[in-house]
């Protein structure tokens, strides 16, 4: 393999340092993914997802990363939201062809880029267009057009990989920026939490079923509480949800460390 230049930098790259850095880890047989997370069967990659979407939907509704597009009001996600949703699944973007065409157009290509064993892979890409004759970009500067493009290729090359985590948290997988200008957004309004009144009640039950399956008792859910999950405040509910998480991302062989970080053997 001949060197190269690297798109961003301009260095020149070895052609073996090339390789290591894009050399995916080696396969496991029967291995599934969600973008840098694993599994080992279908029902574990969804219970994944599931998390994931769950603590997505904390974090957006918390922010209000998403605005309202439509006569119906379908929340769709910002790009802030879909960084989120790649921090969660251990995945970033990343460019690696921007450039203005003859129409004033610009145009912006990247990847996406999964983390495994501390290795980079690229599990996907899309392209995004900004044009100055668009309604919306109308008076727009250089620099605002690019970053338009930039921000279009990023949020669809997120939903590529990741769309169907974003519908099971509730959101439509389409970013508004990417929209046509009829369907003019709404951003709403962010406050600095979510109304208690207008939170889904705290099933104790599920929650202690969840945390069974991934090697957490009741009694040490209960100790964490500091008396029964019945008694929780709503922060510690938030709390409780993204421990789940963090928990449930962690690599198997890491998951007993993470479990004793939160929940102290007896």
């Amino acid at each position: 393999m001949p060197d190269l230049i690297d798109g961003e930098t301009g260095e020149v790259i070895e052609a073996t340092a090339l390789a290591r850095r894009e050399a995916p880890p080696p396969p496991v047989h029967g291995e599934m993914a969600l973008g840098g997370l694993t599994a080992s069967s279908p029902t574990e990659i969804v219970e994944r997802a599931a998390s994931v979407a769950a603590a997505l939907q904390d974090v957006i509704e918390q922010q209000k990363l998403y605005e309202l597009v439509g006569k119906d009001k379908r929340k769709h996600i910002t790009i802030d939201g879909w960084n989120v949703l790649g921090s969660l699944a251990c995945v970033h973007t990343r460019e690696r062809h921007v450039a203005r065409l003859p129409d004033g157009t610009w145009e912006a290509h990247v990847e996406v880029v999964a983390i495994r064993g501390g290795v980079e892979r690229v599990i996907g890409e899309a392209s995004g267009m900004c044009s100055p004759t668009e309604p919306r970009q109308s008076g727009a500067a250089q620099f605002q057009l690019r970053s338009m493009a930039i921000t279009r290729a990023r949020s669809r090359a997120y939903r590529a990989c990741l769309g169907w985590v974003v519908s099971m948290a509730g959101y439509v997988p389409d970013g508004p920026e990417s929209l046509a200008d009829s369907a003019e957004p709404t951003r709403a309004a962010r406050p600095t939490a979510t109304p208690a009144a207008k939170r889904a009640p705290f099933d104790r039950a599920r929650t202690v079923q969840a945390f069974a399956r991934i090697g957490v008792t009741s009694d040490e859910l209960d100790s964490w509480g500091g008396g029964t999950l019945a008694d929780l405040e709503v922060g510690q509910q938030d709390e409780l949800r993204r421990i789940y998480a963090a928990i449930v991302a962690a690599p198997e062989a890491e998951r007993e460390r993470v479990i004793r970080e939160y929940f102290p053997a007896f």
